[in-house]
């Protein structure tokens, strides 16, 4: 009642405009404040309502009120739901439930999931680590290594955020179900599977795969009558009578009197005397070569140079600086290692640093200094280790020769590489964890690029170095220390030195002669270590002393190039070795059965950490035999002959063009012509090498793209490098399955020698300085040494001029004889390192002025002149006593 009054008292009221209070109906001055009131000024009556409007008009507003706070909850709450924090717990729940099931595939899927989105949440990486270990243990073996090296990975990552021992637990399970077997368990192949267990600074780079198409080959055999009357194109009057024998025994012969400097020039003649050519995977490999060649030095040149020597020179300030606080302590020959390590670098690189050194390292940097630009191959121990270092390895070549600002590089890069900070001696592991702890901010960062970049070409260290020693530092002084730290807590030093005991070996070892390292291996630490590569270590394991002496007591100090593509399963290699007594040294079979089965158990994701293991991928198809359904050339055995010396050229040109970062093992085009003739040719058929060698010519653009180092010139040359090999790649699928080519295939044929012409010319153009180029200005011909003796010597690999190779292909239900390039291939032992200028000369290239030089006494392997047009008797009758 008393609300319905009110109501009606209200009704009419008038609104005072100044004050705002209500006044009966009528009144014209306001009863509070006095004013007065008028419709005028903005008063007026309340207009009247009934009971029923004012309840509605409360629950609207109420419903409204309603309705915005549940907004503003949903809001809230979606808000919450979709922070990483909360879909990190919501996907733990569900990961840790799988888990408990038994479904740990769904879990790892899960928990990856969870730890993304909380990186810092280390439950999230030790719970992914627990379920990467157990659907490992249920998976194909072939999948395990994957598994367990996430296992690592995510125990790691936990270990880095809490000192858990948990964490640690699964860190060292996981080191150790990847650590290789034991030698009684892999037929005593210690040491040859390098585990890549540092991050890979590699990932997402160039790793776009595509399935490899399998081709069931269905070409004719087709036999050559005995006087090739049968044979379209042949010349009985241009081939002798041991090249027509071997033209008639294996439809090939190769000629090695008949060479050229490149490999474009013998095509560019066919194309001009109407020869129908035949296009080997030896001159596309070489193409590639070229490229990658011009590709590193471009990048070393303009931007790991300039990075090195500004971090050398920060490195050297920061170690100059720790030195100085560490006078008179336990540290103080530890941090002085340090500057002399630094300020070499950087004098080495053309610098002159702060001169923090005096005295006795003063002048020892001097000798050293003398003794490193010298390059002789002596062996005095170096003031920084103490121990026996081989200066001969620091003579410039490769294409680093000649060149003021490379070959400093080279200098530098070697010296960072080869000094090892050995564990076994307190001072210098004590430098290795100043060295660490001074890499920090910008100075990691640029030691990062560098290593990204080099492990991008040519692989990844195979020394202990930031990676390992970082964790370490943190395990045993419960995060980074300063300085004062160090004197202060010797405890955590006794920790951390006891810790870097427990890391492995390289795989690769490099001892001198006198050095007193074990055959075992050395725990080290190194700046920038020379990089793991899978052929180093198959040599490793098979020279002295992981095999040993045959029955004359001689000892393999030197492997055999054919080490390698036997090693990849090459039969042909394999009998070659054994017939020249290479077996009968005691533990060789063994070893080499153990890596044969080693090497083929390796996942597709080792052949794709670097532009290195990819290009050796490539060629991997070579030491394969060819059956039936192939041409007849290539099912004889002497066409694998042909094919390892194929592998092997272009394996001399990796080692050439890697031979700053690859450690060593030690022992212990015209316009179109009319066609009068019939000149189609035909393109050596190997599908998989053509896939692959595609593959890694892409993954070199998007790699160096990714790093933002391709010029818009290169990639565009790249694109028309990969384009040419992937119809390379369609016409030889064409001719295994006996399908006809179509006059753009054989327009491509013919004019071959003018696309690879443009890759040489675009490679060499800068150093021609504008003027036209000469093949013999710029020949094909490299050398490298591939692997060292504890004497000194050294194991040469090169490439020779170019040779020609006659084919007899199948066309059209007929023979006709075609002609190609391939390489020619040299091995020996020699005293010194040998550059490339070095090498021409003794091939009798003169690359200066006119005519030619005189050659020396070269020959090429034995097992080489079964397929050439001179045979083994006559070479030696030529050259008594030649190198080769």
């Amino acid at each position: 009642m008393r609300k319905r009054r009110a109501a009606e008292r209200r009704e009419g009221a008038m609104i005072c405009p100044n004050c705002g209070k209500e006044n009966p109906k009528g009144v014209r001055f306001c009863g509070y404040c006095g004013r007065e009131i008028s419709e005028k000024e903005g008063g007026g009556a309340v207009p009247p309502s009934s009971p029923e409007e004012g309840r509605g008009g409360r629950i609207v507003k109420l419903l409204s009120l309603l309705i915005l706070m549940l907004l503003v909850f949903f809001s809230v709450f979606f808000f919450l739901s979709t922070r990483p924090e909360n879909r990190s717990r919501r996907y733990l729940r569900l990961g840790q439930h799988e888990f408990e099931k038994g479904d740990y595939e769904n879990a790892v899927l899960h928990l990856k999931k969870a730890a993304e989105l909380a990186p810092k949440n280390a439950a999230a990486w030790i719970r992914l680590a627990r379920a990467c270990r157990e659907l490992a243990r249920e998976s194909p073996e072939e999948e395990q290594r994957k598994l367990y090296r996430e296992m690592l990975s995510a125990g790691q990552k936990a270990s880095e955020l809490k000192d858990l021992s948990e964490a640690k637990e699964l860190v060292k399970e996981a080191k150790e179900l990847l650590t290789e077997e034991k030698k009684d368990k892999d037929g005593g192949s210690g040491g040859m599977e390098k585990l890549l267990l540092r991050p890979s600074l590699l990932t997402g780079i160039g790793e776009k795969e595509e399935e490899e198409e399998s081709v069931q080959p269905a070409v004719p055999e087709i036999l050559p009558a005995s006087d090739f009357s049968n044979v379209e194109g042949f010349s009985p009057d241009f081939f002798g009578e041991r090249e027509k024998e071997l033209l008639r025994k294996n439809h090939f012969v190769v000629e090695g009197d008949r060479a050229e400097d490149e490999f474009f020039v013998l095509y560019e003649e066919n194309r001009y005397n109407y020869i129908p050519s035949f296009v080997t995977v030896d001159s596309m490999l070489h193409s590639y070569h070229l490229y990658f060649q011009h590709l590193l030095k471009n990048t070393e040149k303009q931007y790991l140079a300039p990075l090195l020597k500004e971090l050398s020179l920060r490195m050297e300030k920061k170690s100059a600086e720790n030195y100085r606080a560490l006078i008179g302590t336990d540290w103080e020959d530890a941090a002085l290692r340090n500057v002399y390590l630094f300020e070499m670098g950087a004098e080495l690189l053309g610098e002159s640093p702060g001169g923090d050194l005096s005295g006795e390292a003063e002048k020892a940097l001097k000798a050293e200094r003398a003794r490193i630009e010298a390059g002789d191959p002596s062996s005095e121990a170096s003031y920084l280790t103490g121990q026996p270092e081989d200066y001969g390895q620091y003579k410039v070549r490769g294409y680093y020769e000649g060149d003021p600002e490379l070959s400093r590089y080279f200098r530098a890069m070697m010296w960072y590489g080869r000094m090892n900070f050995s564990q076994h001696e307190e001072e210098l592991d004590r430098a290795a964890l100043l060295l660490t702890l001074s890499l920090e901010g910008e100075e990691k960062e640029d030691w990062e690029k560098i290593y990204r970049v080099t492990a991008f070409f040519a692989g990844e260290s195979d020394d202990n170095g930031y990676y390992e020693y970082r964790p370490l530092l943190k395990e045993a002084y419960g995060g980074v220390p300063e300085l004062s730290s160090l004197i202060e807590d010797k405890k955590a030093w006794e920790r951390f030195h006891s810790l870097t005991g427990e890391l492995g070996a390289p795989k690769i070892q490099f001892f001198s002669e006198g050095s007193d390292a074990s055959s075992e291996g050395d725990v080290s630490f190194r700046f920038m270590g020379q990089r793991f590569s899978i052929d180093s270590a198959v040599f490793q394991d098979l020279i002295y002393d992981r095999v040993r002496e045959n029955a004359k007591g001689e000892k393999r100090f030197l492997p055999s190039g054919l080490d390698i593509p036997s090693a990849f399963g090459s039969d042909s290699a394999l009998r070659i070795l054994e017939d020249s007594g290479q077996s009968d040294f005691s533990g060789y079979s063994e070893n080499m059965e153990g890596i044969r089965s080693k090497l083929s158990e390796l996942p597709k994701e080792f052949w794709e950490r670097s532009l290195y293991n990819r290009w050796l991928y490539s060629i991997r198809p070579l030491t394969e035999e060819r059956g039936k359904g192939y041409p007849l050339f290539m099912q004889s055995s002497e066409w694998d002959k042909k094919k390892l010396q194929s592998f092997l050229g272009s394996y001399a040109e990796l080692k050439h063009d890697t031979i700053l970062y690859s450690k060593q093992a030690i022992a212990e085009m015209g316009g179109d012509d009319p066609m009068p003739l019939d000149d189609r040719g035909y393109v050596e058929p190997e599908p998989e090498l053509w896939s692959r060698l595609y593959r890694l010519a892409e993954s070199s653009g998007e790699g160096l793209s990714a790093l933002s180092l391709l010029s818009e010139e290169d990639r565009k040359n790249l694109e028309l490098l990969k384009g040419l090999i992937g119809q390379l790649r369609d016409i030889s699928v064409k001719e295994l399955k006996n399908q006809a080519l179509s006059e753009e295939d054989y327009k491509l044929i013919r004019g071959y020698g003018g696309n690879i012409e443009h890759f040489w010319q675009e490679v060499n153009r800068g150093a021609a300085g504008g003027e036209s180029l000469l093949a013999r200005e710029f020949p094909a011909a490299v050398i490298a040494d591939i692997a060292s003796s504890p004497d000194g010597s050294c194991l040469e690999a090169g490439t020779g001029r170019c040779a020609e190779i006659y084919v007899l292909v199948p066309l059209d239900g007929k023979l006709r004889i075609t002609r190609g390039s391939v390489y020619s291939y040299y091995e020996f032992p020699s005293e010194e390192r040998l550059t490339d200028s070095r090498w021409r000369e003794m091939l009798g290239i003169q690359t200066q002025g006119l005519g030619e030089s005189e050659a020396a006494d070269l020959k090429q392997p034995d097992w080489t002149y079964s397929f050439t047009e001179r045979a083994k008797e006559d070479e030696e009758k030529d050259h008594p006593g030649s190198v080769g």
